[in-house]
């Protein structure tokens, strides 16, 4: 399921229907069924409840990555890799960390 995207409602999904409403996506019985949330608007909340930017941000690039087995550095990991399907981190002080597609 992957409600991403999608504007408050309700939606088809298979014979059940599921409702996006403040965030949250949920089947009629009130179930939780997903997230309306990036994963990269989670990093930014997971760094600014954390402190630990770097974390965050490895959180979401490196570590799946080693979890499905992929044991590479990073740098071997970026080999071959466009410029432009990479994003860059910043963060100013005293603002949230923010990315943006290189390119």
């Amino acid at each position: 399921l992957a409600p991403y995207g999608l504007p408050p409602g309700t939606y088809p999904w298979d014979e059940r229907s599921i409702a996006v409403a403040d965030g949250t996506c949920r089947l009629e019985d009130g179930t939780l069924a997903g997230t309306t949330l990036t994963l990269l608007d989670g990093v930014v909340r997971l760094a600014s409840w954390t402190g630990a930017v770097g974390a965050a941000i490895r959180s979401a690039t490196v570590l799946p990555r080693q979890v499905l087995g992929d044991q590479r550095l990073l740098t071997q990991q970026l080999l071959g890799v466009k410029f432009q399907h990479t994003l860059r981190w910043h963060q100013s002080p005293g603002a949230p960390l923010a990315w943006q597609r290189n390119g």
